[in-house]
């Protein structure tokens, strides 16, 4: 072998490719061992692991890594013959050669690679994971995408050859069909019997040929719909490829703070989108994270309050229809809901008002805003208030959703819903106020054409004249039914998220392209939910400009019976008063991204809005006052208590 044949590019990637799949199952296989002890399977599948990579370190002249491989080899059977315990000792040592081990056989060939001693390691992070260009692929699926390739070839050739017939076919038709026509004369005659049989023949064999070509298309339209889904199969990859360093990572983690924790995954076999497992890693490290870190108790406190000294966090995976349920649940402290409220009115999240009648599921809601934090200090793993608004806005992306439980001194359950897909999902398509919007069908449990009685009804527009459908929500049980001009259709649509820097309509997590080409806007319905009680107000008032203006409007508007929602930006509120049926707008002056004046030129503008007042909110200025009547506002006021008395008188006249 030449060290041009070693050195090619493609003849490297795909060594590497391989190594980093056997020394992932290396990693995951002796955290394993740790839990379950000694386990002879388990180590026949280490064993073979390692050998593989000391041979292929040969082959490749890595001789430090080849070395460095037949040792982890002699440990492995030191451990199968009892000689060794797997202890936490133990394979610490192993899971730092396989880190060493990772680093030589990714080094240039020849280069020297450090070679580690098996001795006690300190704890160190996991290596981050390795992009290629290269996948291991099973083989049976592979053989079967090459198989219907295969059959998809020949049939295409069966098509033109088809094809081809029918043409001639036609030819002959129209050929004796003239001569037919010249046959007849003029005046017509009887046509000579011979013309007769030939042109029925012509015809019959025309239309034979027509239906095999019908039947042959129905075919290729079969084959193409299961090629399709088998080369979605090849994006296919277990969850376990991204859970196997995240349970490392929590070993190592626990032992710096002093915790003892044991972390359990189930389902971890259930295979996803290859882009969904990536927008995936990053969530689900934050929420293990922060399981470990906010919610597992050390040891002492634990005992104190009646616990296993030893805390759990569990990750457990099931697939109902097209989606992933994703469960990261521990048995700690739980969230406490005072402290969460106390941050919140601290960081003028919420009203004094609004914080003493907010319920659970609303201060639940706000830890997952950036920057919000119940550590007082920070350290070197939280309290920085980041983390949480990533797994929302993450899984968000990925077209899923986030729900939250806890229960005090019980433990918390973060439950991800995800398609297992990452670009089509099935959805509920339905009309309301002239907009569609799409439902996704793993939360819609039914459609009924009267309001349900015992269930609060979300209406997205103002209710029409025409009968109505109302679409139950709920992810087991209905917890609300959202009101509905129409049920368009259910279909397979591709998701597409909001641009971020525009905002977005309330409640919506993105776009849907439906197979006819038109688009729906996507309800989160877990957002849907949380805000149900605002949503079923029958008036709603959007407050665009900051969080002082939007806690402003709330307190002016409360006592009127008013519920209000509110946008941060210029770009957001104009998307929001556009699909959010309000009966109300108050806008900052010198809103961002598109200015009050300006917002409020455009909701003239638009009919969807014409109608609904619009009131800004500035300094009390002759020139400003002017123009903001000229661009259609209904009044101009500041945020003293003379502007909150002439905001309620204007609304006593609505």
């Amino acid at each position: 072998m030449t060290d041009t044949y070693l050195e090619d590019p493609t003849i490297r990637a795909a060594f590497a490719a391989e190594a980093d799949e056997h020394l992932g199952a290396l990693e995951h296989g002796l955290l394993q061992l740790e839990r379950a002890g000694t386990d002879d399977e388990l180590l026949r599948t280490l064993l073979r692991s390692a050998h593989t990579l000391k041979a292929s370190a040969r082959l490749f002249r890595l001789e430090a890594a080849a070395d460095l491989a037949h040792r982890l080899e002699e440990s492995l059977i030191r451990l199968q013959r009892g000689v060794a315990q797997p202890d936490a000792v133990q394979v610490d040592a192993l899971l730092r050669a396989v880190d060493a081990l990772r680093t030589a056989l990714h080094s240039p060939i020849g280069e020297p690679a450090e070679v580690a001693e098996l001795g006690v390691p300190e704890p160190t992070a996991p290596a981050p994971a390795r992009t290629s260009e290269y996948v291991r692929i099973p083989a049976a699926r592979l053989e079967a995408v090459f198989n219907l390739a295969e059959g998809w070839a020949r049939l295409l050739q069966d098509a033109r050859r088809h094809g081809e017939h029918l043409a001639k076919l036609v030819a002959e038709v129209a050929t004796l069909r003239r001569a037919l026509l010249v046959d007849l004369g003029d005046p017509p005659r009887p046509a000579s019997e011979t013309l007769r049989t030939q042109a029925a023949q012509a015809q019959m064999a025309a239309e034979v040929v027509l239906r095999e070509q019908r039947t042959l298309q129905r075919s290729l339209s079969e084959q193409a719909t299961e090629l399709q889904a088998r080369v979605g199969e090849l994006h296919l990859r277990p969850l376990s490829s991204v859970l196997g360093p995240l349970v490392r990572g929590v070993r190592e983690e626990a032992a710096r703070q002093g915790k003892e924790v044991a972390l359990v995954v189930r389902g971890d076999e259930v295979e996803l989108d290859d882009h969904v497992l990536q927008g995936l890693s990053e969530p689900l490290t934050h929420l293990v994270r922060n399981a470990l870190d906010h919610g597992i108790e050390p040891p002492a406190e634990r005992l104190l309050s009646g616990k296993p000294s030893q805390g759990a966090i569990a990750i457990t995976t099931q697939v109902r229809a097209d989606t992933a349920i994703i469960e990261v649940r521990d048995d700690g402290r739980g969230v406490d809901l005072a402290q969460v409220q106390e941050q919140a009115l601290r960081r003028g999240l919420l009203p004094p008002a609004a914080a003493q009648t907010a319920s659970a599921d609303e201060l639940l809601a706000l830890i997952f805003q950036s920057g919000f934090t119940t550590r007082v200090t920070a350290d070197a793993t939280s309290g920085r208030g980041i983390g949480l608004d990533i797994v929302h806005e993450r899984v968000g992306r990925l077209g899923g959703r986030v729900a939250i439980e806890t229960t005090p001194q019980q433990g918390t359950v973060f439950r991800l819903a995800v398609p297992l897909a990452a670009s089509t999902t099935r959805v509920l398509v339905v009309a309301s106020g002239g907009v569609q919007y799409a439902v996704p069908t793993v939360l819609a449990r039914g459609v009924t054409r009267s309001a349900p009685a015992d269930l609060p009804v979300i209406d997205l527009a103002p209710a029409g004249d025409g009968a109505d459908f109302f679409v139950l929500l709920g992810e087991h049980e209905p917890a609300a039914a959202l009101r509905a001009d129409a049920v368009l259709s259910e279909t397979s649509a591709v998701l597409r998220p909001f641009n971020a820097a525009l905002g977005r309509p309330p409640f919506v997590s993105g776009a849907a392209l439906r197979p006819d080409g038109s688009v729906a806007l996507v309800l989160d319905p877990a957002e849907l939910l949380a805000h149900r009680g605002l949503l079923a107000a029958s008036r709603r008032a959007l407050a665009a400009g900051d969080a002082g203006l939007r806690a402003w409007s709330r307190e002016a508007l409360r006592a009127a019976g008013w519920a209000v929602v509110g946008a941060g930006h210029g770009h957001q509120a104009l998307a929001m008063a556009l699909h959010g049926g309000f009966g109300l707008v108050l806008a900052a002056a010198d809103l961002p991204g598109v200015d009050g004046l300006a917002l409020t030129r455009l909701l003239r503008a638009e009919p969807r809005t014409a109608h609904v007042p619009v009131m800004l909110v500035g300094p009390a200025d002759e020139s400003l006052r002017d123009a903001a009547l000229a661009a259609g506002a209904r009044a101009i006021v500041d945020r003293g208590l003379a502007g909150r008395a002439a905001l309620r008188r204007v609304m006593s006249d609505e």
